[in-house]
C-alpha cells in the first residue's frame, strides 16, 4: 500500500507539473483507490470527488461514470446514504444512457447498499427495464 500511495502521489505531481488533465484525474482516482483500500474513507471521498469534477469538465462520459461509481462507495462507508444515492443515480443514468461498461460497477454499489440493509436506497434508485437499468426519481 505504501508503494501504491507513493506512485499515486508521484503521478499526480507529474501530471500537475506538465498540466496534463487526463493524467491528473487518473492519478486522483488511483489515490482514492489506495485510500479506500486503507479504509481512509474521508481521503478517498476527497480524491474521488476531485476526480469526478475533472472528468465532468472534460466531457468524458465513460470516465465520469466510472469515477462516480468509485465516489459513491466511500460515501456509503461513511454512512452518507443520501450522497451515495445521488452519486449512484447519476452514474447509473450515464452508464445506461451511453451503454458504458461501468454499469456493473454502479450496480455493485447498489448491492453494497442492500447488503448493509439500505433496501429503500436500492429500490428507489432503479427499476428494471428492457435494455438496462433506468434511474427512478429520488
Amino acid at each position: 500500500m505504501d508503494a501504491a500511495e507513493t506512485c499515486a502521489r508521484e503521478a499526480l505531481t507529474i501530471a500537475e507539473r506538465v498540466r496534463e488533465s487526463w493524467g491528473k484525474a487518473a492519478a486522483l482516482g488511483a489515490a482514492g483507490m489506495v485510500h479506500r483500500a486503507q479504509e481512509d474513507y474521508d481521503s478517498a471521498a476527497h480524491d474521488f470527488l476531485r476526480e469526478v469534477a475533472m472528468w465532468r469538465a472534460s466531457g468524458d462520459v465513460w470516465m465520469l461514470s466510472a469515477s462516480l461509481a468509485d465516489a459513491a462507495e466511500p460515501e456509503l462507508q461513511r454512512r452518507n446514504i443520501g450522497i451515495a444515492r445521488v452519486i449512484t443515480l447519476e452514474a447509473l443514468h450515464l452508464a445506461d444512457r451511453d451503454d458504458a461498461p461501468t454499469l456493473a460497477w454502479n450496480l455493485e454499489i447498489l448491492g453494497q447498499a442492500l447488503a448493509a440493509g439500505h433496501h429503500e436506497l436500492a429500490q428507489r434508485a432503479c427499476v428494471g427495464c428492457r435494455g438496462g437499468i433506468r434511474t427512478h426519481r429520488l
